[in-house]
């Protein structure tokens, strides 16, 4: 049994890992360095990391997440770290807002109203959790 077993890596864990570290070898690393030279915003990496599923990685599967262990988050996220800091920070910033529903929400989802992403190039949606009308939390600014 190697150190990962004795963690609690299972297989699985290992596997996601592995492809999201391939993936941000390929695409988020070659990008890191110019991305911190001139200030630019990692938010270019949001529609292929939306396609990998990465965003989705916290949430359970009957919310539309991919379900994937606590383990298993971490290593993807330390592999996205290694490649590109500022991309991984800006993930972690995505599970917190979306953490927040996981553990005060109702566990309905459903219930919600939902903002697709998906007419603005965006694999994904988010909920609206308040009851303020009129909202457009796709424009920033």
């Amino acid at each position: 049994m190697n150190y990962l077993n004795r963690m609690g890596v299972t297989s699985d864990d290992q596997a996601l890992a592995d492809a999201v570290g391939r993936f941000a070898t390929a695409e988020l690393a070659p990008k890191a360095s110019q991305l911190d030279e001139t200030g630019a915003s990692v938010t270019c990496h949001v529609k292929a990391l939306s396609e990998l599923g990465v965003f989705g990685m916290n949430l359970p599967e009957r919310w539309g997440g991919s379900g994937v262990t606590p383990t298993g988050l971490v290593l993807a996220l330390a592999e996205i770290s290694h490649a590109c800091a500022a991309t991984s920070s800006m993930i972690g910033a995505h599970f917190l807002g979306t953490d927040a529903v996981l553990i005060a929400g109702s566990g309905t989802p459903a219930a919600l109203p939902q903002v697709t992403l998906k007419e603005r190039g965006y694999a994904g949606k988010f909920y609206q959790t308040h009851g303020v009308a009129n909202n457009d939390f796709l424009r920033v600014g």
